[in-house]
Parts: structure tokens; sequence; C-alpha cells
């Protein structure tokens, strides 16, 4: 019996390093999945969501233009509640379902769902108006392309439009 228990003992102790294996791995995943000052998606889980056939009702390309002299003169606590003030404006402006993206410093992407939510360019606008104006010097630049389309279809459309508008 006590032979018995023994390696009863040391298989659960294997299974139990085992999960806990598991979960930090998933941990780590989930935690590298986001970005830490904004909370939004970072740049490799747009990446895969690019690869994704299934279509997007819309997306929402923002960069913020002007951070350089912002993080010289005021400080990178500025700038990083600027960016942070930026993400939030483009969750709300684009609602409920969609997932914001952080895809460089001061480059956002928002990929909406098909449905009720709304427009791409309203979205667009929107999330410039609840923005404002640049408090510390730099400007929100928004970009869109409306669906149904690809992640990555729509993304060329909005980058070329944000790359005309400049």
């Amino acid at each position: 019996m006590d032979r018995a228990w023994r390696k009863w003992a040391v298989a659960c102790g294997l299974g139990t390093a085992a999960l806990w294996g598991l979960m930090a791995a998933a941990s780590r995943r989930t935690m590298a999945a986001a970005d830490w000052l904004t909370g939004a998606e970072n740049r490799a889980a747009f990446r895969h969501a690019l690869g994704r056939k299934r279509p997007a009702g819309g997306l929402v390309l923002a960069k913020l233009w002007g951070m350089e002299q912002v993080n010289q003169t005021r400080g990178y606590r500025v700038g990083d509640e600027t960016i942070a003030r930026a993400a939030e404006s483009l969750r709300l402006a684009c609602g409920a379902g969609s997932v914001l993206y952080r895809i460089g410093g001061c480059t956002f992407a928002a990929v909406m769902p098909r449905g009720d939510g709304p427009a791409p360019d309203q979205a667009a606008a929107r999330s410039a108006q609840v923005y404002g104006s640049g408090r510390a010097g730099e400007r929100l630049m928004v970009s869109w392309a409306a669906g149904p389309g690809s992640v990555r279809r729509l993304f060329r459309q909005a980058d070329t439009r944000l790359r005309q508008a400049l």
C-alpha cells in the first residue's frame, strides 16, 4: 500500500506541475497579447486578425501626430496619457464588439463587426471629436474603410486613405 501511495502522489504531483505550467504559458500569452498602456490588443494579435478570412464590418485607423514633440517638451508621462486618451476615444466611438489594436507606438486600428454598430466613417469622425484638440501639441489623424471585407483589405484601404490625407 505504501508503494502504491507514493506512485499516486508522484503522478498527482507531476500532473499538478504540468497543469501549472500550462496555466502559466496561457497567462503569458494573454498578457503578451494586450498592450500594457492602453489595454488594446497588440501588433501580433493584429497580424493574426489580418490572416482571418471572416469579413469585418469596417476598420478605423488612427495615428497620433506630434508625439515626439510631446515627449520631448512635456515628458513621457504626458505622452503616455495622450496615447491612452486616444485609445479610449477610439474604443468609445467604435462601440461594443469592436476590437482595438495598438499596431505601432502611436498607431491604432479598430476592427468593427458587421451588424448594428456605427458606420466606420461615423466612428472615425466621432473618435476625432471625442479625442478633441491636441492639448499637448499632438493631433489625432483618423481614417476608415467600410466593409464587409477582410481585415487585410480594409486595412489597406484605410492606410491608403490616411497617407493621402497627410
